[in-house]
């Protein structure tokens, strides 16, 4: 019997369409220029994203030290204090993170069947939190393992786990629902949970530092999506309550 759902974050629950990250580095890099720093749009956006990365591998300490490494790369020099504070401001008060469609109602239905539930992110903790309670879903968690605050990432099995015992449960007794085959169901399946795969259909864009930063095609998203094994794929966040049944139906 299922009694615990765990989710990873963006490209599951949220997702951030690509025309709003390049809308916030221009916002960007119009405060930097009038501080009297040019920076180009593409820049902002490549750097503030390989940065996330490191930050998310738990190599950055905190959004300060985040803004700053950004800020001295992309300016080319020391950057003083206040200007740094308005970065860190403009940085950790808004999101351009979006609910998926039928996130809330998901979250809701899984509660409502008394299904404890945690998210698993590759991603940063303080950034996540925001964006969670920003988009208002970040009450219906029980646990978050982020790896910039465990300094582990998915597919590593220890995040995985570490999530299962904060919940107090068994991995045979929960699901984990993702959209990277690689990162998100071998590593949920290698500790023993049932999978769910994610294939959002969206007509926007979306954002994927990722993917940009690790070059992944297309073609390679879909290969590995074929080999990944999950036991089940969706193209609906909605249809995970659906398969969840399912997999109760069978026990």
């Amino acid at each position: 019997m299922i009694r615990a759902v765990l989710f990873d974050v963006y490209g599951t629950l949220l997702f951030a369409p690509l025309r709003a990250i390049y809308r916030r580095a221009a916002e960007l890099g119009r405060i930097l220029k009038s501080k009297g720093y040019f920076v180009r749009v593409e820049d902002a956006v490549f750097v503030f994203g390989r940065k996330w990365l490191e930050y998310s591998e738990g190599k950055i300490a905190d959004d300060k030290e985040y803004v700053n490494a950004c800020l001295k790369e992309l300016c080319c020099n020391t950057v003083p204090e206040d200007v740094i504070d308005e970065i860190l401001t403009f940085y950790t008060s808004k999101t351009s993170a979006r609910l998926f469609p039928g996130v809330r109602e998901t979250l809701e239905g899984l509660k409502a069947r008394g299904l404890k539930l945690g998210v698993v992110s590759n991603s940063t903790y303080s950034k996540t939190m925001i964006d969670l309670k920003l988009n208002g879903i970040y009450e219906y968690f029980d646990a978050f393992c982020i790896s910039s605050e465990l300094r582990i990432l998915k597919p590593d099995p220890r995040i995985f786990l570490k999530a299962l015992a904060a919940l107090g449960v068994s991995p045979a007794d929960a699901v984990f629902v993702g959209d990277r085959p690689q990162e998100d169901i071998a590593g949920a399946r290698a500790v023993g949970m049932k999978t769910i795969l994610f294939q959002p259909q969206l007509e926007e864009e979306i954002w994927s530092t990722s993917d940009l930063l690790l070059k992944r095609t297309p073609f390679e998203r879909r290969r590995s999506q074929k080999e990944c094994k999950a036991d089940a794929v969706i193209n609906n966040i909605k249809d995970v309550l659906r398969v969840i049944e399912a997999f109760d139906s069978k026990e």
